[in-house]
């Protein structure tokens, strides 16, 4: 099985998809991460960004402005 590593950071809303995975870089079990993430206020705090099945990336955590995606990583789907 291959890994997909997500890197770099993106603006988000609250527990919106933020991105989708094509089919052969998605997992084949839903997946859950810790994230460090900066506040609208510009506090740092901690969030979850959650990687579904059907490729959905989303982010779950209102008041962000960045999130940053460095050390996600998992097995893509065969």
């Amino acid at each position: 099985m291959s890994e997909v590593r997500l890197r770099g950071y993106l603006t988000v809303g609250n527990g919106t998809n933020v991105f989708y995975l094509p089919p052969g870089y998605r997992p084949a079990y839903n997946c859950y991460y810790g994230a460090r993430a900066l506040t609208t206020a510009g506090v740092f705090t901690t969030t979850h960004c959650m990687v579904w099945t059907d490729g959905s990336v989303a982010v779950a955590y209102s008041g962000l402005s960045t999130v940053i995606l460095d050390g996600i990583s998992f097995r893509a789907e065969q």
